[in-house]
Parts: C-alpha cells; sequence; structure tokens
C-alpha cells in the first residue's frame, strides 16, 4: 500500500526532472491580487475600492487559468482549479 501511495505522491508534487516543487515565486498575476487585496486594505472609497476587488479577481482568475494550463505539477493545477471554482461559485452566488 505504501508503493502506491508513494508512486501518488511522486505524481503530484514532483516535476518532469523529479525535483519536488511545491512553492514558487508569484507571478506577476498573483503579484496583482496581492497587492489588489493589500490596497483594499488601505482603501476606503466605495467605488475605488469595488474597482481594487474586481481587479483582484481577475487577476487571481488569471493566475488560476495559468496554472490549470501550466502548472508545472499535478498539485499546482489541482489549486488552479480549485481557486477557479471557488471564484466562478462566488459569481453566481452573489447574482
Amino acid at each position: 500500500m505504501t508503493v502506491i501511495i508513494r508512486k501518488f505522491l511522486n505524481k503530484v508534487f514532483r516535476d518532469k526532472l523529479g525535483r519536488v516543487v511545491i512553492w514558487q515565486n508569484p507571478n506577476l498575476p498573483l503579484w496583482g491580487w496581492i497587492t489588489s487585496v493589500l490596497a483594499g486594505i488601505v482603501v476606503k472609497s466605495s467605488p475605488t475600492r469595488s474597482a481594487i476587488s474586481q481587479f483582484g479577481m481577475a487577476a487571481l482568475f488569471t493566475w488560476a487559468y495559468l496554472e490549470i494550463r501550466s502548472g508545472i505539477t499535478l498539485f499546482r493545477r489541482i489549486i488552479g482549479v480549485i481557486v477557479m471554482i471557488v471564484i466562478i461559485y462566488g459569481l453566481f452566488k452573489a447574482s
């Protein structure tokens, strides 16, 4: 049983070269989302805050799409799918 689990974990967390990859430096869309979260804390104006929030969600959606399409490991692709599902669910729930 442990061999099966080990093979599964290797498939999820290792890249094509066999390196374990869980964390990478944030790319531009993720930095955009982080910046919008921080700006949303500082800005008190409701219309401006709403625009910042929309920009942040667009940046996070872009990040999730890029992870799904070209994530270096299966783990990162799964995280991209989860984030995209949560964003889409939030859009439908809000309307």
